[in-house]
């Protein structure tokens, strides 16, 4: 049998579980559509077993990452 759950109950299962530590980022609107991706100006950000701090460095982090690989992009 298939089951159907919300992405807000699929984020609340995965960030309560005690085997996760990190951070979901998702848009406040999701996209029911298959056409092009579009860019979402607002954002719900859950995280579990971090510290503010902690959230703010490991996003830090992950720019800093996307940065390289943009920069490694535009040299090619």
């Amino acid at each position: 049998m298939i089951e159907f759950y919300t992405t807000e109950e699929l984020v609340n299962e995965l960030a309560n579980r005690t085997t996760f530590v990190g951070i979901i980022i998702r848009s406040e609107k999701e996209a029911k559509h298959s056409g092009p991706a579009i860019i979402h100006q607002n954002w719900d950000i859950t995280y579990s077993r971090l510290t503010n701090s902690q959230c703010a460095e490991l996003l830090g982090d992950a720019v800093e990452h996307f940065h390289d690989l943009a920069a490694k992009e535009d040299a090619e």
